[in-house]
């Protein structure tokens, strides 16, 4: 055990570093570093949206609790992929791809799809061992998703979000009861829907609520049949500062409540990330060109 908390603090340590060597440099000649009110939305407190990262733009999501966090990467300005490292470390094969369809035009929303793949080697209870109910998964989970979002206002965003959860092996167990109690569901594939709202009150705060059936990516995540509302607040507490690192800092903490297929045992929860975002910089060609030159000379 205190083998595998060295490994965790090592790897947030290598991740801080990775964060700091490209936070300290940024400027403001993008909106990526002016506030929450610019700021790309992913998947504000779990939910969906339409949009994805600019090309070259990174997020990375650490947990709380110092488990391995989410690794965002922008592919191009049409495509981003999300790397659950957190899911890998509980021996889970796990990837996420989100493709920009259309912009917002008026009433047109802008459109993504969004796909998730996990394979779970071993049996994995997802809430736990100190709750009255256990949601345990196994095996291959994939969603597959539409995702839409419209800015009606520079302060106000709608998302909403429906698909389909395919799960090879789902049990919902209340705890101390019965093995008759259990539910098992295998080979199935479900229904997901989403509504979310995000307010974006300042550059450094904002509020979002969510609405879901079915498969979210974060909080108890990838469990077709579950039923969540939540809600999130998003700060950025050091927008104002000119040290990159801790101007695109954030900081997400979310309260949720949720219930399982048809049981009727509930289970709620608070929990948060820290996140940071970056832009990798392109090599200016003219200061290469300068130091070929001078190596030549």
């Amino acid at each position: 055990m205190i083998g595998f908390m060295k490994k965790r603090v090592c790897y947030i340590l290598i991740i801080f570093v990775l964060i700091s060597k490209q936070g300290i440099s940024q400027t403001d000649s993008t909106n990526l570093y002016k506030g929450l009110k610019n700021e790309i939305l992913l998947h504000p407190g779990g939910g969906f949206t339409g949009y994805t990262l600019k090309k070259g733009q990174w997020q990375y999501d650490q947990v709380i609790d110092l488990k391995p966090g989410i690794l965002y990467v922008g592919i191009s300005d049409q495509i981003t992929i999300s790397l659950p490292i957190n899911h890998w470390f509980n021996k889970a094969a796990s990837i996420n791809l989100r493709a920009k369809l259309i912009k917002q035009l008026k009433l047109r929303p802008t459109l993504a799809f969004e796909t998730h793949y996990q394979y779970l080697l071993n049996p994995l209870n997802l809430v736990g061992e100190l709750n009255q109910i256990e949601v345990w998964r196994l095996g291959h989970n994939w969603y597959n998703k539409l995702n839409a979002s419209w800015k009606i206002t520079p302060q106000w965003n709608l998302n909403f979000s429906t698909g389909t959860t395919f799960s090879q092996v789902l049990n919902f167990n209340i705890a101390d009861s019965t093995s008759s109690n259990d539910i098992f569901i295998g080979n199935n594939l479900s229904p997901d829907f989403t509504l979310g709202l995000d307010y974006l009150a300042k550059n450094w705060f904002s509020l979002h609520a969510i609405a879901s059936y079915g498969s979210t990516f974060m909080y108890v995540d990838n469990t077709p049949r579950k039923k969540q509302l939540s809600i999130a607040l998003r700060f950025a507490p050091f927008v104002h500062t000119k040290w990159g690192v801790l101007k695109n800092f954030r900081i997400e903490l979310t309260y949720f409540y949720m219930k399982f297929g048809i049981t009727n045992k509930p289970y709620s929860s608070a929990s948060g990330f820290i996140y940071w975002k970056w832009q990798l910089k392109k090599r200016n060609n003219n200061t290469l060109n300068k130091k070929q030159s001078a190596y030549r000379n």
